[in-house]
């Protein structure tokens, strides 16, 4: 299992987990191709959410096969001692309870007898059938969703978005030309997220590009605003150099 889980955060693409930009020796041209494949990030919030479905899963698990049916027991103990101390003559059959009916007979009291068996003085909470059945529905849920967390973080196993000779290939394996992106929303880019919308031939896609869940997803948005300047960009992207050339450029304004 631990091997397993190993393998998750492993790519089958050889290109490494930093952006490859490749060149092309073969062709008379730089053919540049951008790989963003999924983040160590992304599998350990898998890894760490599966493990908080399968605590809480055992947790109930433990309750609904082995905490409950304990306390009923003990809840038994405790009926058979009232039986005792009350007088009612009830066939017993098991050693605990019959010795709780005799000491209820003898008129020791609970707290007195608990303290033999290492229970509380207070008398032990009986649950139901429906209260057992449901610890263990609740288990099975948390169980499943262990499970399918997992299964999200393998199926991502070797996925990436690229941009390879002019084409876009999402993880999913959808490819569309990068100069039939009209638009790119990073209107929530500072969550990371951003929209590109394609009017391929006629078809007409909106996707969206996660950077923490894709390592340096960034640089694909900048390569198609650098190849086709005609793409409409909310928010512009801003170059960080003529940025501080700008800001260098007021400050000298403002010296002068």
């Amino acid at each position: 299992m631990v091997r397993m889980l190993a393998t998750f955060a492993q790519t089958d693409d050889p290109t490494p987990m930093n952006n490859a930009r490749e060149s092309d020796a073969s062709s008379g041209e730089t053919a540049k191709s951008i790989v963003a494949p999924v983040t160590q990030w992304f599998y350990k919030r898998c890894f760490l959410l599966a493990g908080l479905f399968a605590a809480m899963g055992l947790y109930f698990c433990y309750d609904g096969f082995v905490g409950y049916p304990k306390a009923n027991r003990n809840a038994d103990i405790y009926d058979a001692f009232i039986d005792g101390k009350e007088g009612e003559p009830v066939p017993i059959s098991d050693d605990k309870a019959a010795a709780a009916h005799r000491a209820g007979a003898d008129g020791v009291s609970w707290a007195a007898h608990a303290a033999t068996l290492h229970l509380a003085a207070e008398a032990p909470e009986r649950h139901t059938a429906d209260d057992l059945a449901t610890q263990k529905r609740i288990a099975a849920v948390l169980g499943g969703c262990a499970f399918l967390t997992l299964l999200w973080a393998w199926v991502h196993r070797g996925r990436a978005w690229r941009l390879v000779a002019g084409e876009v290939q999402t993880p999913w394996h959808t490819k569309f030309a990068a100069n039939s992106v009209t638009d790119i929303d990073r209107r929530r880019w500072d969550r990371g997220v951003a929209l590109l919308i394609s009017h391929d031939g006629d078809r007409f896609l909106k996707l969206k590009l996660d950077d923490y869940k894709y390592q340096n997803a960034g640089t694909i948005i900048t390569e198609i605003a650098a190849l086709h300047p005609e793409v409409r960009i909310d928010p512009p992207i801003i170059d960080p150099e003529s940025a501080t050339a700008e800001e260098s450029g007021e400050k000298t304004g403002d010296l002068s």
